[in-house]
């Protein structure tokens, strides 16, 4: 996963960002690492893995900030990666 800052933002380096996720009971998913985390890009890596065939939601919330200038706003966005296996 990676999120990039809109236009004149950047992110919280001092602020460390987590995801909370919840998969389904078929799938089985790694601890999230940071795999980039700087001003410019945050990115978030995990390894997955299925148990059966099927299409499955794994749904979370991602915590981290933005800021612009003198003034830092923290998110919390909701995220789903979709996974297919087949």
């Amino acid at each position: 996963m990676l999120v990039t800052p809109a236009t004149d933002y950047q992110i919280n380096t001092d602020l460390k960002p987590h995801l909370e996720l919840a998969p389904p009971m078929a799938v089985a998913a790694t601890p999230v690492r940071l795999a980039r985390w700087d001003r410019d890009k945050l990115s978030l890596a995990l390894e997955v893995t299925a148990h059966e065939a099927g299409v499955y939601a794994l749904r979370g919330t991602l915590h981290f900030a933005v800021c612009k200038r003198d003034q830092c706003f923290p998110k919390i966005e909701p995220i789903e990666l979709v996974l297919d296996v087949r």
